[in-house]
């Protein structure tokens, strides 16, 4: 998919975050500032020209957390640009990358080729922590058992009990941050294209 002409619309990472209203961008500066980039990770995705494409919206938990992530990135590692849409601006580029289930959902990194094609996306967070998500809402329900509808999945719980456990997850998510930044930064890595083989080296 030819996307060259989104890249050429989105916004530069810093030009978004002057645009946040103040309580997203203080979210935004926390969890920036709460990121260390793995070395090693680091390593492997400095030796390539990286162009990502984040589709993304500011109220977001999940935007909230990862796209600070690829901010440091793109400011400690020269060959990385990153540059940003609103969803609600590009419904067209939202309705092309799905989630597993086929799906709509945001954030959307989207690693662009240098003839503007993209190589893979990632599609609202890595799968793993994903994994880590689920596992820990299981628990609150093991743990609340006489909260008022528990067991249902998260949009079927009453207002009350649902806003618990959002809370609850919000909380504990930032604990998680360190080893979140890893499986995002890996997912990213997994998706750059691998160097072609010269003809004369087949």
């Amino acid at each position: 998919m030819d996307l060259n002409s989104h890249w050429n619309a989105a916004s530069g990472i810093d030009d978004y975050v002057d645009q946040l209203w103040r309580k997203h961008r203080k979210l935004f500066t926390q969890y920036r500032d709460q990121t260390t980039l793995p070395p090693d990770v680091i390593a492997e995705i400095g030796g390539h020209r990286l162009r990502i494409l984040v589709l993304t919206e500011p109220y977001c938990d999940d935007s909230t957390q990862l796209v600070p992530i690829l901010w440091k990135l793109a400011h400690q590692v020269d060959s990385v640009e990153l540059r940003v849409l609103r969803q609600n601006e590009h419904p067209d580029l939202a309705s092309r990358f799905l989630t597993p289930s086929g799906h709509p959902a945001i954030p959307v990194f989207i690693v662009l080729g240098e003839d503007g094609h993209d190589r893979g996306a990632l599609v609202e967070r890595p799968s793993r922590v994903t994994e880590e998500i689920v596992a820990e809402v299981r628990g609150v329900q093991e743990t609340h058992p006489d909260l008022p509808g528990i067991r249902r999945t998260l949009d079927r719980m009453p207002e009350d009990t649902r806003a618990y456990v959002k809370q609850h997850i919000a909380r504990w998510r930032v604990d998680q941050h360190e080893r979140w930044t890893r499986y995002l930064l890996e997912d990213i890595a997994a998706l750059i294209p691998a160097p072609s083989t010269p003809a004369h080296a087949r």
